[in-house]
């Protein structure tokens, strides 16, 4: 009974703070999901976090026509290794559409999540159980989260540290992942102006720290580019293709970014050097509306705004440089 008891409180209360049920945690078994359905000519999403928040698969259905896009997208994960994942399977044939933010895209094909693929594909039998029933559980209490963890609230608990040390603040909770991995901000960010900070903060983290990594060398961009360039040309040789998006930022994090990977170094090269639809965010004024709230991801309903107006935007481009491709041939 004392058990009852105390579940049933840990879940009211998380449940007042604004947690819901049916919100899934983003695991590799979750990930696995969705990578084994991205065959044949489906429209892939890949790319970090902007990826993972600021598209509307329903909204993509319904301007592009056909199925929903497959999101497997990674926070805090650069999309290269699993462009070249992608680009060295066989059975994909579609669109895959790559997401870049700077700060990720260009300085390492890995991140934070970056073992998922491989853990997806050693995938046993009992972690593809586990998983099901973990999304049971979802499906009931609104507690089950990373964020909600004891050992993670122990870690976030403002203790004095000792001198010469710095506090390393993990990012919070800041979307609801719902089936098929469809995510969008939390609402919380939006209406408590304090965890709206405290993710600003997050995000800033370590920015003015001197020992923080350079920015990558000229050098470095030019060999991305023919590390991308090689993969594109796998994917067009069994008739799919490839699409760059910049997503909005702002505030302070837009200024970091222009400053540490300024755009004619960075995204002009890559838009100029491949032969692909690249689309900026700032080249279109749809897609310039909007303000993210904490800088680096746009609201729910401004995501379904934006992929409102950016999917006719893409396939243009994708369907006009297609064209010119085809044109030119002998």
């Amino acid at each position: 009974m004392a058990t009852l008891l105390l579940t049933a409180g840990w879940e009211l209360y998380w449940r007042g703070i604004g947690f819901v049920d049916h919100d899934y945690v983003d695991t590799p078994g979750l990930w696995a999901m969705e990578r084994r359905r991205a065959t044949g000519d489906r429209t892939i999403l890949i790319g970090s976090s902007r990826t993972y928040f600021d598209i509307n698969p329903r909204i993509w259905a319904e301007q592009a026509g056909g199925g929903e896009p497959i999101q497997l997208a990674l926070v805090g994960t650069s999309p290269r290794g699993n462009l070249t994942e992608l680009a060295n399977d066989t059975t994909v044939s579609g669109l895959v559409v790559v997401g870049v933010t700077p700060g990720i895209f260009f300085r390492t094909r890995r991140g934070y999540l970056a073992d998922f693929p491989d853990r997806a594909a050693k995938e046993t039998p009992s972690e593809w159980l586990g998983q099901r029933l973990l999304m049971r559980m979802e499906n009931l209490f609104a507690f089950i989260d990373w964020d909600t963890q004891l050992g993670t609230i122990l870690e976030r608990q403002p203790l004095p540290l000792r001198q010469g040390l710095i506090l390393d603040r993990a990012v919070r909770k800041i979307s609801v992942t719902r089936a098929h991995r469809h995510t969008h901000l939390d609402p919380r960010i939006l209406r408590d102006s304090a965890y709206r900070q405290l993710a600003r903060d997050i995000w800033m983290d370590g920015t003015d720290d001197p020992g923080r990594p350079p920015t990558p060398p000229a050098d470095s961009v030019t060999a991305t580019i023919a590390e991308l360039s090689r993969d594109i040309a796998r994917i067009r040789a069994r008739g799919g293709d490839v699409a760059f998006v910049r997503f909005p930022s702002s505030g302070a994090l837009r200024e970091l970014e222009r400053r540490n990977y300024p755009r004619e170094r960075y995204w002009d090269r890559l838009a100029g050097e491949l032969d692909v639809a690249a689309i900026h965010f700032e080249d279109f004024p749809a897609l310039d509306a909007y303000e993210p709230p904490e800088w680096s991801h746009l609201s729910r309903e401004d995501a379904e705004r934006f992929t409102r107006a950016l999917v006719p935007i893409l396939m243009d481009s994708v369907a006009r440089r297609r064209a010119v491709r085809e044109g030119s041939r002998p």
